[in-house]
């Protein structure tokens, strides 16, 4: 039987858990440690994706889920996923 990973987080649990300001400051930290092309295995939602973008990183990132809804939101927002 596979797993249906779709059922572990939706979207909105995760954005919710993912916006507290420690995870926030977390996901800044790391941001600030990112040279070249950035490949972000287990992306969730694209927070990296997405302050690296604000930040008008200028290399490329792929975020890269096991969860197809993870994937698409990423793609709604404009992140290579």
């Amino acid at each position: 039987m596979q797993p249906d990973y779709n059922s572990y987080y939706d979207i909105e649990t995760l954005k919710k858990e993912l916006d507290q300001p420690a995870q926030l400051l977390r996901i800044k930290a790391i941001a600030d440690k990112c040279e070249g092309t950035v490949l972000d295995i287990g992306a969730g939602l694209g927070h990296l994706g997405m302050e690296l973008k604000n930040r008008n990183y200028p290399n490329r990132y792929v975020g890269v889920d096991i969860k197809r809804n993870y994937v698409d939101y990423m793609r709604n927002l404009g992140l290579s996923a």
